[in-house]
């Protein structure tokens, strides 16, 4: 914009280079990169992601992602929210009873285009029961220079779980007589991330220690693995067993 003054008896100002001002209506973008989508985690020490403010189609300018950070409402830079899927309400800093958006400002630099915010600071995604075990979001916003706020958020979802799983032996039973055995049979729970695998470690004693391998007994310590695929809840385990055993063991 450039101006100039003229008075009445038309003595005209010289007009000076003026100012200038870019116009942005367009939106920043932020996106979380870790947790990865869908990713089941007992540890966590940071959230992390990308923003930027992405010029319009075919324009050269953009005003880019604010860089500060304040610490009151409505903030600056880029922000995220934690929601508990589980739950329903959002993370305060204190407890997850919020029912809505409930804001906390990340470290962000403009030459990376990168955010961060560690769990300890957040203080939750800490430890075992920090939060409880579920599925939670981490929803991220980005706002510009121009005070532009995101509002289509690119959501992350991911699993929670810091349970152990369990694990139990069906067949055969224990102090039990068996003339034959072909197969060990058995059940593993978990309600949260969904069982992995069962891991068996079948042996007897015999002046030492011997472990079947799948297909033969061995000295070394030895476990069965049997892949369960991640089923939530009450899943199933069976480990073949193709030789005969000592009697008396």
């Amino acid at each position: 914009i450039k101006y100039y003054a003229v008075d009445r008896a038309l003595n005209a100002e010289t007009a000076g280079a003026g100012q200038t001002f870019i116009f942005d209506a367009t939106r920043p973008e932020s996106k979380v990169t870790t947790p990865a989508s869908g990713a089941k985690l007992n540890a966590l020490s940071a959230i992390q992601g990308t923003a930027d403010d992405y010029p319009p189609t075919g324009k050269p300018w953009a005003v880019g992602v604010a860089t500060t950070s304040l610490a009151v409402p409505p903030y600056d830079g880029v922000n995220i929210a934690l929601r508990s899927v589980s739950g329903g309400g959002f993370y305060n800093g204190a407890n997850w009873s919020s029912g809505s958006h409930y804001w906390f400002t990340v470290s962000y630099s403009s030459t990376t285009k990168q955010w961060t915010r560690l769990t300890s600071i957040l203080g939750t995604f800490t430890g075992p029961g920090v939060p409880a075990d579920g599925t939670y979001e981490i929803i991220p916003r980005a706002i510009d220079n121009a005070r532009n706020f995101e509002v289509a958020y690119a959501t992350r979802t991911f699993i929670w779980d810091t349970t152990a799983p369990e694990s139990f032996t069906t067949y055969p039973a224990s102090g039990s007589f068996v003339a034959t055995i072909s197969q060990i049979t058995g059940t593993a729970y978990d309600a949260t991330a969904g069982a992995k695998e069962s891991r068996v470690r079948f042996y007897y004693t015999s002046g030492s220690d011997y472990y079947w391998t799948g297909s033969s007994w061995t000295t070394n310590a030895h476990d069965l693995t049997h892949n369960i695929g991640g089923y939530v809840g009450v899943s199933t385990w069976t480990i073949s067993i193709t030789t005969g055993l000592v009697q008396g063991i």
